[in-house]
């Protein structure tokens, strides 16, 4: 991706530790919620299922309260508006940064085909030019070889 591309994430590889610490947490949460979810399903009303309930109850509030801490510390990490609602229609974060790589791929390929086509229109353009204008050939060339793309 191009080095002007700042969408105000941090990234793993940056060694952020709270950003590792919400991952871990939300692990840990999706992870409860599904065993709550067993817990629930096999609920009979006897005390050990009671029991079990209360217990996988009290390891998910356990682990909102680890979020919530952890959450205060990203406080001032901007979230594109964009990646929120994408959340918030039940799809996937994953698929988001794939279609807008994707998109960003398809965006640089564009712009390079103008470039292309640019430089080439250049050359023809000073090689009319050259044609037309003999005297001027030298310095028609040497302002062609200032604009060329590096």
């Amino acid at each position: 991706m191009s080095a002007g591309l700042h969408t105000g994430l941090p990234t793993p590889t940056e060694g952020n530790s709270a950003l590792e610490n919400i991952r871990m947490d939300m692990e840990n949460l999706t992870q409860s919620l599904i065993e709550l979810g067993v817990v629930v399903h096999d609920y009979v009303g006897e005390e050990g299922t009671q029991v079990a309930l209360e217990h996988k109850t009290k390891d998910l509030v356990s682990e909102l309260r680890s979020a919530a801490q952890h959450a205060d510390s990203l406080e001032d990490t901007a979230v594109p508006t964009a990646v929120i609602e994408y959340l918030e229609d039940g799809r996937n974060p994953d698929i988001y940064s794939r279609e807008f790589i994707e998109t960003l791929v398809m965006q640089n390929q564009f712009i390079r085909g103008k470039m292309l086509a640019m430089a080439q229109f250049k050359d023809i353009f000073v090689s009319h030019l050259a044609d037309q204008f003999d005297w001027m050939k030298e310095d028609l060339q040497n302002a062609a070889d200032m604009t060329a793309a590096s």
